[in-house]
């Protein structure tokens, strides 16, 4: 029987119907197809954030997933690296998108040149006309993500508390 340690918040493909889920303690993307056969699509359960191929690439803490609207690619926020990671879902590629693992600030920018503090919660689908939405939890915003181009900014809010606006 297959076992996780922590799952989160799971994307799926529209085409092939595959569920994705994020195992948190694990450190690893699980892929479930329509029969509940569970495997590692990818991470290799080091916790580290570190690009690669499969189970060759490394995660710290996947917490969200979020599929493309063509199915093609597939973001994950991973709460303590403090990144967004792009997963190619034909190759198991795992790519940094945007953030610098490690490094915690409210930093609108592309690419590494963002900063986010502890990303999490529902990412939304991403298309070529609408961006990817997350929460930075400690830094008390949603901030937007271009697909491409890995553009972070701040959507709403700019401080903790509680009030209307834009």
């Amino acid at each position: 029987a297959a076992r996780f340690n922590s799952p989160h918040y799971p994307s799926i493909t529209t085409d092939t119907w595959l569920l994705f889920l994020p195992d948190f303690s694990n450190n690893k993307i699980r892929k479930a197809d329509s029969a509940g056969v569970v495997t590692t699509f990818t991470g290799s359960g080091t916790n580290s954030s570190t690009d690669g191929t499969g189970t060759a690439a490394t995660h710290k803490n996947p917490i969200a997933l979020t599929v493309d609207t063509t199915n093609t690619n597939m973001y994950c926020s991973e709460y303590i690296s403090h990144v967004v990671r792009q997963i190619v879902l034909s190759s198991a590629a795992v790519t940094t998108f945007a953030g610098t693992y490690g490094s915690i600030a409210t930093t609108d920018g592309t690419g590494a040149a963002a900063r986010l503090s502890y990303p999490w919660g529902s990412l939304f689908a991403a298309s070529t006309t609408t961006p990817l939405y997350l929460c930075d939890e400690r830094n008390n915003r949603i901030r937007a993500v271009t697909t491409p181009g890995a553009v972070v900014s701040t959507w709403a809010g700019t401080s903790n508390g509680s009030a209307d606006g834009t």
